[in-house]
């Protein structure tokens, strides 16, 4: 009796002999993989944006409103920012368009994508900075991670230069 997985194999190997069909494949798991890369960069912005919340919260409890209003505009950077790299082009071109986008196009999408840790982690220790600091410092510490989110966002306007080379 056959089992589902090699079913599955047997099929993948059969498709593969149909021309495009594995380099389609090849595609579609690569654009997968990048979603998912984003999903979870996505996922660290939201993280870090929930921890200053928290400190939006401590103030509130405090009575201390001076700071809230450049706390909410720094939440809201961080959210735009998640939803820009979740929902942002994964590499499929319109019917018309003269750029293609092939395998390598892809790999590069993705290993672009993967490149972003070093502007995550600039992120992640500003609003470290930021949740630590004493009241007196939080005014200091918010321009500090919008430099870290500009930074980033500033990297993300590149990839779109990336999708639109042509072959």
């Amino acid at each position: 009796m056959v089992s589902k997985e090699s079913l599955a194999h047997i099929a993948a190997k059969a498709a593969r002999l149909i021309p495009g069909i594995g380099s389609y494949q090849d595609k579609e798991k690569i654009r997968d993989l990048d979603k998912r890369w984003r999903n979870h960069i996505a996922s660290l912005i939201n993280e870090e944006r929930i921890r200053i919340d928290e400190v939006k919260k401590l103030l509130t409890k405090k009575i201390k409103f001076d700071l809230l209003d450049d706390l909410d505009l720094l939440t809201k950077k961080m959210y735009q920012l998640a939803d820009t790299i979740e929902f942002s082009s994964y590499g499929y071109s319109s019917l018309f368009d003269q750029a293609a986008v092939d395998k390598k196009r892809l790999e590069d999408l993705l290993q672009f994508d993967q490149s972003m840790e070093k502007e995550l982690i600039e992120i992640k220790e500003q609003v470290d900075k930021l949740v630590t600091a004493s009241e007196a410092d939080i005014p200091l510490r918010i321009p500090e991670v919008e430099l870290a989110l500009t930074a980033l966002n500033n990297k993300l306007k590149s990839r779109e230069e990336l999708l639109k080379r042509v072959k």
